[in-house]
């Protein structure tokens, strides 16, 4: 009997150890499951978080609105720098209708429209001073990955190569001795074969509804554009944006800036105040497949569902249409096409490195 219960005492012995491990092992999961970004408190932590943001988002912009409101419709919103609403410092971007507020190293950020109407853009970082990715400026370089054509003025200048064409003034487009950006006069252009663009990349054409991107920076002469004025287009027959829904280019009309994909409406419009304020500005232009338009504006993004289709033409620069021309008056800096959609991120680095790059130009 002894012997027995012996064996017993040892049966329940390691039942209570496996019993005690099993105890904690389900601890360790309970713990993990309500730890961790993605465990349920983690979870709850960061809904939370995401509540008092959105809540904090539509204070700003209710004060904003009530703010402008009381202005009555001013046209010239810098009466908004260096204001405070509720513990925020307002910042009014150099384009005119982005306004930024800080506090506690957040930010976020306003777009103003003609009419006043305050939307939201998101939350940013306040170390990149402006854009809507978050993301920090960090190290300043050039994005290449992905890149199907780089403009270089001089040498398209100076070409004898038919399949680079000048169009207008023959003398109407100057390059700085950097070679940095070139100087349209109004009556001028270029047009770059489709054929140079399709050969720098095997296997991807420009043509039809392929993702693409493009990238530029440009600095008026005028202080406005009562018509059609081509930064950059490509895509159709006879001159890029021909017919509804064909091409896709960045442009100015109606006096705004237009992510155009070929007739008004199926085109991202961006009103802004200080489009032609004669400074810098950094545009890009992502047509993606799925009918998607995204525009950024000194690294503030616009969006819109559209129809578009570059049914084959060539890559115009200061041009639209041989037919009746429209031609741009300013100054045109690294100009580029891309061959997929660029993240926030990415967009980010081509404009801190432009910055760089164009200072004291």
């Amino acid at each position: 009997m002894k012997l027995k219960n012996k064996g017993n005492k040892g049966i329940t012995l390691v039942a209570l150890v496996i019993t005690i491990i099993i105890l904690i092992i389900l601890a360790g999961i309970s713990i993990a499951s309500l730890s961790g970004e993605n465990g349920l408190l983690g979870k709850t932590i960061k809904a939370a978080e995401e509540h008092n943001k959105s809540a904090a988002k539509e204070a700003l912009s209710l004060k904003l609105s009530a703010i402008l409101l009381d202005k009555n419709g001013d046209k010239d919103l810098s009466y908004l720098n260096d204001m405070t609403i509720e513990g925020y410092n307002v910042e009014v971007s150099n384009i005119g209708r982005i306004v930024t507020m800080t506090k506690d190293k957040k930010s976020y950020q306003f777009f103003i429209d003609s009419e006043y109407n305050v939307t939201e853009l998101g939350e940013v970082s306040a170390t990149t001073g402006s854009g809507s990715s978050g993301q920090s400026q960090g190290e300043v370089k050039d994005y290449t990955d992905n890149l199907l054509y780089k403009v270089n003025f001089k040498e398209l200048l100076e070409s004898t190569d038919e399949k680079i064409t000048k169009v207008g003034t023959e003398t109407g487009i100057e390059v700085d001795e950097t070679n940095t950006y070139a100087t349209f006069d109004g009556a001028s252009g270029i047009v770059v074969d489709e054929s140079i663009i399709e050969g720098l990349k095997e296997n991807y054409t420009i043509k039809g509804t392929t993702t693409k991107t493009m990238t530029l920076w440009y600095r008026t002469k005028n202080e406005s554009y009562p018509d059609e004025n081509f930064l950059v287009s490509l895509g159709a027959p006879n001159g890029p944006l021909e017919g509804s829904g064909v091409g896709c280019g960045i442009l100015f009309q109606l006096n705004q800036l237009n992510f155009g994909v070929g007739g008004i409406n199926g085109s991202l419009f961006v009103p802004l105040a200080k489009a032609f304020d004669k400074s810098w500005h950094f545009m890009v232009g992502i047509f993606e497949e799925g009918n998607t338009i995204r525009g950024y504006v000194d690294n503030v993004e616009f969006s819109k569902k559209t129809n578009w289709n570059t049914k084959g033409s060539a890559f115009s620069i200061g041009f639209y249409c041989k037919n009746i021309p429209y031609y741009y008056e300013g100054d045109l800096a690294d100009v580029r096409i891309y061959s997929s959609a660029l993240s926030d991120e990415q967009v980010n680095q081509l404009y801190q490195y432009g910055k760089q790059n164009l200072k004291g130009k």
